[in-house]
């Protein structure tokens, strides 16, 4: 087998997305991809009808690699020509040197080496130069397309499992819906009637307060949350115990909603700790609510509609107490609530069992990268 070390650059071309300013933005036009709606497929486009050079423009099948922030490689799944962000690469594979299928799963690998050496106060970045000039051990055509099938093959295994998840999140919804739209309109309350609401808050600076020895306390951030769970099981950071006077502490169980930038979205605690003020606590103090009916309704459509008309801010949205006790819903009994309940945790069963075989999957994609391809 012939292989030999060659840079990014030479097989491929990087091109970084448009810079688009929030006057650019719209609701109609072409949709702008930002590094949010590539981690997370919820997120709502931004649009534009801006005019810009057409090799900033993403078709089906484009790799994209995002390289400041959150660092990750994708293919662009959707049918409709859209318009490159700055701070994401459009890959354009030379086909006579490298295997498209190939190229994205050791873009993989060669930003996991690179991410050992980011640069940025704030926001971590790839350096461009150090990217492009990485080299990696290129194998003959044959060879790569081999590679390729063989990790195309857990991909889609993988790609599997999740459609299996996000069904199982479609009948959790559907059954919620059944049950909701029934409900009498005089059962309607404020969450501000019902529900104890507070913000969280930050000792500050934050960085005088950070502790890694024992018996420190938990310290909840936004990052510490995924998109795709319910639940927070355990955070990153921990802050010395006189700083839980300058904070807000939060107990197993409670509920946390997001107040800033991808506000609305709802969490239940699995750990204790403290909260800076990008979150909003959230207690039942009057038990008026099954755990699992308070997440779904917190999680619907129609909760969430209310959060954007009350959102304030011009270009970064935000939620706050005001705001967030304003919001209606409609309360069934506890009865209904329970039987919702049980449904919720058959389901649940479910699901934790697929995401661990989706973690399985995703490490033995992660240690497949890391055999099969070599980096200077």
């Amino acid at each position: 087998m012939n292989s030999s070390y060659v840079k990014l650059n030479d097989i491929a071309e990087f091109i970084n997305g448009a810079a688009f300013k929030p006057a650019d933005w719209g609701d109609v036009g072409k949709k702008i991809i930002r590094i949010q709606n590539l981690t997370n497929k919820n997120k709502p486009f931004n649009r534009t009808i801006r005019k810009v050079n057409k090799k900033y423009y993403i078709t089906e099948g484009d790799i994209l690699v995002s390289w400041s922030a959150t660092l990750g490689v994708f293919i662009w799944d959707k049918k409709d020509v859209a318009v490159l962000n700055q701070h994401i690469f459009k890959v354009i594979p030379d086909l006579k040197k490298i295997d498209k299928n190939f190229l994205f799963h050791c873009l993989y690998r060669v930003l996991d080496s690179v991410s050992k050496h980011l640069h940025g106060a704030t926001m971590k970045h790839v350096n461009r130069g150090e990217f492009l000039a990485t080299e990696i051990l290129l194998p003959s055509l044959t060879e790569q397309q081999r590679i390729a099938t063989i990790l195309e093959t857990v991909n889609n295994m993988l790609h599997k499992r999740e459609q299996t998840i996000t069904k199982l999140d479609l009948v959790t919804k559907s059954i919620f819906y059944e049950m909701y739209d029934k409900l009498d309109d005089t059962s309607t309350k404020t969450l501000g009637e019902i529900l104890e609401l507070s913000r969280g808050a930050s000792p500050r600076p934050i960085s005088n307060w950070i502790t890694e020895e024992a018996g420190g306390i938990n310290w909840i951030k936004i990052s510490d949350a995924t998109s795709s769970d319910k639940y927070i099981y355990k955070c990153k950071k921990k802050i010395k115990k006189e700083a839980v006077a300058m904070s807000r502490y939060v107990k197993s169980g409670d509920f946390l909603l997001s107040n800033s930038m991808s506000f609305g979205k709802p969490y239940i605690l699995k750990i204790n700790g403290c909260i800076h003020d990008g979150w909003l606590l959230i207690r039942d103090t009057k038990n008026i609510f099954e755990q699992d009916f308070l997440y779904a309704i917190l999680s619907s459509k129609s909760v969430n509609t209310q959060f954007k008309k009350l959102a304030t801010g011009a270009v970064v949205k935000n939620l706050n107490i005001e705001a967030v006790s304003k919001v209606k819903i409609k309360i069934p009994p506890l009865k209904k609530q329970k039987i919702f309940s049980k449904k919720m945790h058959e389901l649940e069963i479910k699901k934790v069992k697929y995401l661990k075989q989706l973690e399985k999957m995703k490490t033995l994609l992660t240690s497949l990268q890391h055999q099969l391809f070599e980096i200077k």
